[in-house]
């Protein structure tokens, strides 16, 4: 009888054992199926914004504000490790910058204009992604055009 117990407790240890890796390989492969990378651009005012979004689809945004002005994102460089698979990163190139169309015209590389510009990408990616928060990331110019 005794016998018998202990081979029925092994038995529901390697039943339990194996259960439990298959939750946690379909829970892996789940993330897997979340994380995303595209790249598009969005129409703005008199150009068009390269846009890249990187990371997993049922998480909260991150828009990255970029350096510069005039600089390029490589925020992606940057994040990728920390914080894309627990976000939706949204990387563009700001007006004139990177692969965003190139701007000769200077009038329009305003702080109110990129603020415009801000306003468009948000929106986009709204309606992109429905009932998502949306956070802003900047560094460096990008903090000060972010506030």
């Amino acid at each position: 009888m005794n016998n018998k117990l202990t081979q029925m407790k092994k038995l529901n240890i390697i039943i339990f054992l194996f259960l439990s890796l298959n939750i946690f390989a379909q829970n892996v492969g789940n993330e897997k199926n979340k994380q995303i990378d595209t790249e598009f651009f969005i129409p703005i005012e008199k150009s068009n914004l390269y846009t890249r979004i990187v990371g997993n689809s049922e998480k909260p945004i991150i828009i990255t504000l970029h350096g510069g002005p005039g600089a390029f994102n490589v925020d992606h460089e940057f994040f990728r490790n920390i914080f894309e698979n627990d976000y939706l990163m949204v990387y563009f190139d700001q007006r004139g910058s990177g692969k965003s169309d190139e701007w000769k015209d200077k009038s329009m590389l305003t702080t109110d204009q990129f603020v415009k510009d801000l306003d468009v990408v948000v929106d986009y990616i709204r309606a992109k992604y429905p009932n998502k928060k949306i956070n802003l990331l900047g560094s460096s110019w990008g903090g000060t055009f972010g506030f």
